[in-house]
C-alpha cells in the first residue's frame, strides 16, 4: 500500500495550513526528506517534506485549498501500488468522546421564552432554480454571462435566447467585441462579462483589457497577512501606544565592525548590535521586557528580541532567545540563521514564538525615522531607520558623523515617557561606547 502524505504539525498553535505550490508532480521521484509541497501557514510559509522514498502516485490537494491538520495529501509509492480511491479525511481520528455528564450543582439560567413571530429560517436553503433554455445557456456560456441574472420572458420566468441577445444589444456587444484569446484568458480566470465591461471604459475587450481587470481585482488576504491584520488592529485597538524618538552617533560601531568581521570574514550587521544593546537595556530595565495581560504587569523572565523579517508573502518575527545572555558573534550567528530559514521558507513556528521584545529595522531600505506598532504580547518595539552621514556639532566644531534615528513605541499602561527615555538613553550609551 502506498504512504499518505498528510499535513504535518508544525507548531503547537497549527490547525490549518493552505497549500501554496506543490514542488514535485505525480510521477516524479523523491527521496526521505526531500521538501515536496510548500504551505501557508497564520505565521509563516513552510516546506513540508517527504516521509517516504519513491515516486509521487497521486496529488489531491491543490494549490490554493486549505487543509486541516493530518490530511491526506497525497500518495508516495512504487509505480503499480495501490492507492483509496476515496481517501479519509484525516490520517488519524480522534475516538469519539462521550457527552460529559452535566454537574448535579449547577443548573442553567432560565432564559424567557417567547414564541417566534415567523418560523425559523432553514439552515442551507437552496435558491431558487434559475430556469434557462439550452439555446441561451449557451450563448451565455459564450459570452461569459450569467443568466441568473437577467429576467427571464419565456414561460414561467425561463431565461430564453432573446433575453441574452437583449443584453448583449443593450451594451452593444458585437460579434469582435471580445478577442478570443482575451474569451479564454477571461473564462480560465473566472471572469464574467459585467465584471469586464466594467472596468473595459466602453473598449473592446482585448488580452490587455483582460490582464488590467486581472490586476485590480481584489484578491482575498493569505492566512499570513489575514492574521497580521487582526493583530496588528487589535493591538492599535487596545494598547495605548506613545512613542519617543532619539538619535544615536553610530562612529562607535562602525569602527567596531571595521575592525571586527564575523568568523565568515562578514561584517556584522548593524541590527546584531542594536539587537545586543537592547538585551542590555532590558536586563537593566525589566519593565520595558513585560507585557500587560488584563489590569495586571506580567514580567517576564527571559529576554527574547524578535527581528522582523520582511519577505514577499508578509513579515515574519523570528525570535533569538535569551538575547542578554549571547555574545556579539552569537547574536549575529543567530540572526544570520534564522533569517536565512525564514527566507528559504525552512523557519518552524516554535522559532517564532516566546518573543518578548522585537526590532524592527527599515535602514537598509533607506528609512530614516518610522514608528511601529506593538505587538500584542509585548509591552514595546523599537522602529530603526538608516546609519547615515550628516553634518553635527561635535567637540565644539562641525564634523561629519554616522548618526541614527530609533523610535521606541511603548505600551502606556506599562512604560510612562521617563522610562521610554531612560531606556533609549541606554541603548544609546551602549552603541556610542560599543566595546563588545
Amino acid at each position: 500500500m502506498a504512504t499518505e502524505i498528510i499535513l504535518p504539525k508544525l507548531g503547537q498553535t497549527m490547525e490549518s495550513a493552505a497549500i501554496v505550490r506543490w514542488l514535485v508532480a505525480e510521477g516524479d521521484r523523491v527521496e526521505k526528506g526531500q521538501p515536496i509541497l510548500e504551505i501557508e501557514t497564520d505565521k509563516a510559509v513552510l516546506e513540508v517534506e517527504s516521509l517516504a522514498q519513491g515516486t509521487v502516485l497521486k496529488i489531491i490537494a491543490q494549490a490554493g485549498e486549505t487543509h486541516e491538520v493530518l490530511d491526506v495529501l497525497g500518495y508516495v509509492g512504487e509505480p503499480g501500488e495501490a492507492i483509496p480511491q476515496a481517501p479519509p479525511k484525516k490520517k488519524a481520528e480522534k475516538p469519539e468522546e462521550q457527552p460529559p455528564k452535566p454537574a448535579p450543582t449547577k443548573m442553567p439560567q432560565a432564559k424567557p421564552t417567547r414564541a417566534p413571530a415567523a418560523p425559523p429560517e432553514t439552515p442551507g436553503e437552496v435558491a431558487p432554480v434559475v430556469r434557462v433554455s439550452p439555446r441561451a445557456k449557451k450563448l451565455a456560456e459564450e459570452w461569459l454571462l450569467d443568466p441568473a441574472r437577467l429576467a427571464g420572458s419565456g414561460p414561467q420566468g425561463r431565461v430564453v435566447e432573446r433575453d441574452v441577445q437583449a443584453y448583449l444589444d443593450e451594451h452593444k456587444l458585437g460579434p469582435s467585441a471580445i478577442a478570443p484569446a482575451a474569451r479564454e484568458l477571461a473564462r480560465k480566470n473566472g471572469l464574467g462579462l459585467d465584471e469586464l465591461l466594467r472596468l473595459a471604459h466602453g473598449e473592446a475587450i482585448t488580452v490587455e483589457v483582460v490582464e488590467r481587470v486581472l490586476r485590480t481585482r481584489p484578491e482575498p488576504l493569505s492566512p499570513m497577512r489575514r492574521v497580521i491584520a487582526e493583530r496588528m488592529s487589535e493591538s492599535a485597538r487596545t494598547i495605548p501606544h506613545f512613542y519617543v524618538t532619539m538619535s544615536v552617533d553610530m562612529e562607535a560601531v562602525t569602527r567596531y565592525r571595521e575592525a571586527h568581521p564575523a568568523p565568515d570574514g562578514t561584517k556584522i550587521s548593524y541590527n546584531d548590535f542594536i539587537v545586543a544593546a537592547c538585551a542590555a537595556a532590558l536586563r537593566e530595565m525589566p519593565v520595558v521586557n513585560a507585557r500587560c495581560v488584563g489590569d495586571a504587569v506580567q514580567m517576564n523572565e527571559e529576554i527574547n528580541i524578535g527581528v522582523a523579517v520582511s519577505l514577499d508573502e508578509g513579515l515574519v518575527v523570528p525570535v533569538i532567545r535569551e538575547a542578554d545572555k549571547r555574545s556579539l558573534e552569537k547574536i549575529a550567528a543567530e540572526s544570520k540563521r534564522l533569517v536565512e530559514q525564514a527566507r528559504s521558507k525552512a523557519l518552524r513556528p516554535e522559532s517564532m514564538a516566546g518573543g518578548t521584545f522585537t526590532i524592527t529595522n527599515m535602514g537598509m531600505l533607506g528609512v530614516e525615522q518610522f514608528a511601529a506598532i506593538i505587538h500584542p504580547d509585548q509591552g514595546a518595539i523599537l522602529a530603526v531607520g538608516a546609519v547615515e552621514a550628516v553634518p553635527v556639532a561635535h567637540d565644539g566644531k562641525v564634523s561629519v558623523r554616522k548618526l541614527m534615528k530609533m523610535t521606541l513605541g511603548c505600551d502606556h499602561r506599562i512604560i510612562d515617557g521617563a522610562i521610554a527615555a531612560e531606556f533609549l538613553g541606554l541603548v544609546k550609551k551602549r552603541l556610542e561606547t560599543f566595546t563588545a
